[in-house]
């Protein structure tokens, strides 16, 4: 009986040592993975950086998208139906600046929460009253320019409301790999040569 005694204590023994070294390896793992993320966090910004520093925001197919800033061409396409030449440009420059300043008024929370298969989400209140003004008197790519703006900033800056730079594949309309800009930097340090 002793002896099985000693043999039990033995494998527990094993077993904790064993659990103890899992988890020095997934602490160190972690601590790996922290070092990764932020090392690519780091790439990130200095990519952003070197490209606004360096081209226009929507060069070619990637550049620097701004999260939250809305698209301009909705107003200058409405503008231009209503005003003539430089009218047109003024106007939709004018409506564009004033619902930018309106999406990051913290008093203005145009969305609603709702459950979609199981999940709570926030998602855009289309009985805003704001919205719905916005919609029947400048058309709905007006309207949807504003709301994309307002679902990126409360996607990425909810708290902060205000717009945030992120690397943009502009041809396929999503957030660019690191890949994708390392490749697209080569390209254009080839055509410099």
């Amino acid at each position: 009986m002793m002896t099985q005694m000693e043999g039990m204590n033995e494998d527990l023994n094993d077993k904790i040592e064993g659990i103890n070294h899992l988890e020095e390896i997934n602490r160190i793992l972690m601590i790996k993975l922290r070092q990764s993320e932020d090392e690519l966090q780091d790439a990130r910004t200095a990519s952003i950086i070197g490209l606004l520093d360096t081209l226009p925001r929507n060069h070619n197919n990637i550049g620097v998208k701004g999260m939250g800033e809305i698209d301009v061409k909705g107003f200058i396409k409405e503008c231009k139906k209503r005003y003539t030449g430089d009218e047109a440009m003024t106007k939709a420059g004018m409506m564009c600046s004033h619902w930018q300043e309106d999406l990051v008024d913290p008093a203005w929370h145009p969305f609603k929460i709702i459950e979609i298969h199981g999940q709570i989400q926030e998602v855009i209140n289309e009985e805003d009253e704001k919205l719905k003004k916005l919609k029947v008197q400048w058309g709905n790519e007006v309207y949807q320019a504003v709301t994309m703006a307002l679902q990126e900033l409360n996607w990425y800056n909810p708290s902060g409301r205000h717009a945030v730079n992120e690397l943009w594949n502009y041809r396929e309309g999503r957030k660019a790999r690191l890949k994708e800009v390392t490749n697209f930097v080569f390209q254009i340090l080839k055509t410099l040569q």
